[in-house]
């Protein structure tokens, strides 16, 4: 059960017997327009969202690439456009803000995985999403980042590997003929 009502000039949603949720607007004509979006959404299912700024993810996209391009460097500007790439690339079709959810989210670094890319290269794209989804949050878009509690993928950091006896007396053999700098340097470094 839902009902527009107004309170002291402001319109409001009622949900259910008492709960009600402000519009934040005395026009008539707005309030029944985002009544109407509510009414619909609830028939799909969905759960509504009143108050969040209804911005599509491209439109956030070229916004946020606009505000960062003189306070980062131009590479920087350029892995925050291939992250979007990917992630635009992966939804099934264009959404707006806050209809990307968390599972959308760990699905797309599952399919990153899938497209064989190297784990640091997953990070840094989710690293800059993460950041601008962020932004989007400050910028009163979203409620809450889809992107928070995505981890980074953890790297395996693996020592180099020892040189093998044979190995060691093939650099001796060489260290021997060489200028007595090189020598050192061949001796310190083993």
């Amino acid at each position: 059960f839902m009902r527009l009502l107004k309170r002291n000039g402001v319109y409001y949603i009622e949900f259910g017997r008492g709960r009600k949720k402000s519009l934040k607007t005395r026009n008539r004509g707005l309030a029944e327009k985002i009544f109407q979006e509510a009414m619909k959404e609830t028939l799909l299912g969905r759960v509504v969202k009143l108050g969040v700024k209804r911005v599509s993810l491209d439109e956030f996209r070229s916004e946020y690439v606009r505000s960062r391009e003189n306070e980062k460097t131009v590479s920087t500007i350029e892995i925050d456009e291939k992250s979007f790439d990917k992630l635009v690339d992966f939804l099934p079709t264009p959404s707006c803000l806050p209809d990307i959810e968390p599972r959308q989210c760990e699905a797309f670094v599952t399919h990153l995985h899938g497209k064989k890319l190297k784990p640091t290269t997953i990070n840094i794209a989710v690293r800059h999403l993460k950041g601008a989804f962020n932004q989007a949050v400050k910028w009163g878009y979203l409620d809450r980042s889809p992107f928070k509690d995505i981890k980074p993928i953890k790297i395996k950091n693996t020592l180099p590997r020892a040189l093998t006896a044979k190995e060691v007396e093939g650099l001796l053999a060489v260290a021997v003929g060489a200028s007595h700098h090189f020598r050192d340097f061949i001796l310190t470094a083993l």
